[in-house]
């Protein structure tokens, strides 16, 4: 067994994955835009009527509030984890799910609502 030449192949083929994962996410980039668009529209058009969604016989596009915790103030919030050892609030962002259970406002934290626009079939 060449230990060399199979680290050779795994390593190629690592790249050729790679270089297929950004040409896919390229490919990719324009559907997603126009799927945004659609939702957007149909997000108008239901905030417009006053409904929460549109029944067709292709599928319904329905109106579903969402939540995020947003940091506004990122020194204050990592001043209040870091003194309240609260470990499982750090991802790349606050976890939603810790601060909604937090008890006390989170200084320099927010959590924000708003609308997206889905389709179920």
């Amino acid at each position: 067994m060449n230990i060399g030449k199979i680290v050779q192949h795994y390593v190629s083929l690592r790249e050729t994955m790679r270089k297929m994962e950004a040409r896919h996410k390229e490919v990719l980039a324009p559907l997603k835009q126009d799927l945004e668009q659609i939702e957007n529209a149909l997000q108008k058009v239901m905030l417009d009527q006053g409904v929460k969604s549109l029944k067709t016989e292709f599928g319904t596009p329905y109106l579903a509030e969402q939540t995020r915790a947003q940091v506004t103030d990122w020194e204050a919030a990592q001043t209040h984890i870091v003194e309240h050892q609260e470990w499982d609030a750090f991802e790349r962002r606050v976890s939603k799910v810790w601060l909604q259970e937090q008890t006390e406002q989170v200084p320099g934290v927010e959590m924000v609502s708003f609308l997206k626009c889905n389709i179920r079939k």
